[in-house]
């Protein structure tokens, strides 16, 4: 049994690094693309969201990166 399981470890190890060349060969395509833009489309713009608070009786506004998820600003005075 021992020896069974040590010819099976070796076979795995010894096809290894064939593996990748395996899916492609069973219909499982490895795509890369690269995405440009056409001059007519047109490109994609980073969305804004303002959020507002009132802090002793003063109120602030933030700046909040919709596309990123994240804050651009600190909180800011409104005058």
């Amino acid at each position: 049994m021992k020896m069974i399981l040590g010819l099976l470890l070796a076979a795995q190890l010894w096809t290894g690094p064939t593996v990748a060349v395996g899916v492609v060969e069973f219909g499982i395509p490895v795509v890369e693309t690269e995405y440009v833009a056409k001059e007519d489309e047109p490109t994609r713009q980073e969305q804004f969201m303002w959020f507002y608070r009132v802090v002793n009786g003063k109120e602030q506004k933030r700046l909040w990166s919709v596309t990123y998820g994240r804050w651009v600003t600190d909180w800011i005075d409104c005058d």
